[in-house]
């Protein structure tokens, strides 16, 4: 099952259900009015969702075209966001190249981090950029949406807690990073606004891409027309989302409706690019003594989007960069 989330109706925004090709939407007959109120009344809620999805496909309700409109984030603000840096080559390249050691323990222990989670941003809003020496990036990132976790859920159990899975940009003002480390008190000012691809899917639409922990999903990202990678989503990965899950919930409660996400998208191998222009400047840094690309500036565009045998999972993030 797919859904999405248009803009109106309140902060929430409105749910829609959207057919399995992604071609149209429609309201769910006495259905919750948001998918925040339907992540918190599940069992509730989703044999609603799974009726309007049927009635859909077979023409008994409404829809309308998904081109005819511009979508919301599907979840456009959370009770938190937690995120875990699962792809040791997004953390080896990225800190090499800032001449920073890694963790001890950051091949056996998830780094996690929470970040803003109270207003997100849709597949097509324009990103600001305040100032462009602040060095704008994009980053892949697969992200779950849980119902409520206990403290101390483990990683079996974890697997039970997950509802939908979502495509997020994790965008990144790189050139902000260093300051905030120094500090050591974590990151703020350098995590402005997600955006999310449209749509969320539950997780028995994903098939045999979906092993109850990890989706297998080929993430591609492009700057300006031109793909800068394809990295699988399930290459390379040290901690699955279960794993995850249970590191954040050993010492705190995650509401329904919290998003995990896995950090950027990144595999070992070269020809499989990347999701990031961070990791992209590392191995040019590495090979050439310096970068040939920049990061993005007002004007520039992006798409990221996964793929699954050539289908969308989520549809694509479409962006542009504006200034001031």
């Amino acid at each position: 099952m797919r859904l999405a989330t248009i803009p109106g109706g309140g902060r929430d925004g409105t749910l829609v259900v959207v057919d399995a090709e992604g071609g149209r939407f429609a309201l769910a007959p006495r259905g919750p009015r948001s998918l925040r109120d339907a992540i918190e009344d599940w069992e509730r809620w989703e044999p609603v969702l799974r009726r309007a999805e049927e009635d859909l496909a077979s023409d008994r309700i409404p829809s309308l075209p998904v081109d005819s409109v511009t979508f919301a984030a599907p979840l456009p603000r959370v009770f938190e966001w937690c995120e875990g840096s699962t792809y040791l080559p997004h953390m080896e390249r990225i800190r090499g190249m800032r001449g920073v050691d890694l963790p001890s323990d950051h091949g056996f222990t998830p780094a996690v981090y929470q970040s803003g989670g109270s207003a997100f941003i849709g597949h097509m809003d324009p990103v600001p950029l305040p100032d462009a020496t602040w060095d704008l990036d994009v980053e892949g990132t697969i992200g779950v949406v849980t119902d409520d976790v206990p403290i101390g859920t483990d990683a079996s159990a974890a697997q039970s807690r997950i509802r939908l899975l979502v495509l997020a940009n994790d965008l990144t003002y790189r050139a902000l990073i260093p300051a905030e480390y120094e500090r050591r008190v974590g990151i703020y000012r350098s995590k402005p606004a997600r955006s999310f691809a449209p749509f969320a899917v539950t997780p028995d639409s994903l098939g045999d891409a979906w092993d109850g922990r990890l989706l297998s999903a080929q993430v591609r990202t492009s700057v300006n027309g031109t793909e800068i990678g394809r990295p699988d989503s399930a290459v390379d990965c040290a901690f699955d989302f279960a794993r995850l899950i249970e590191q954040i919930a050993t010492t705190r409660a995650l509401a329904a409706g919290s998003i995990v996400g896995t950090g950027t998208v990144s595999n070992r191998a070269a020809e499989s690019g990347y999701a990031c222009l961070a990791e992209l400047r590392a191995v040019e840094l590495a090979a050439d003594g310096g970068h040939s690309t920049r990061y993005l500036q007002p004007g520039d565009s992006f798409s990221i989007e996964a793929f699954i045998d050539e289908t969308s999972v989520f549809g694509a993030i479409r962006q542009s960069v504006v200034g001031k």
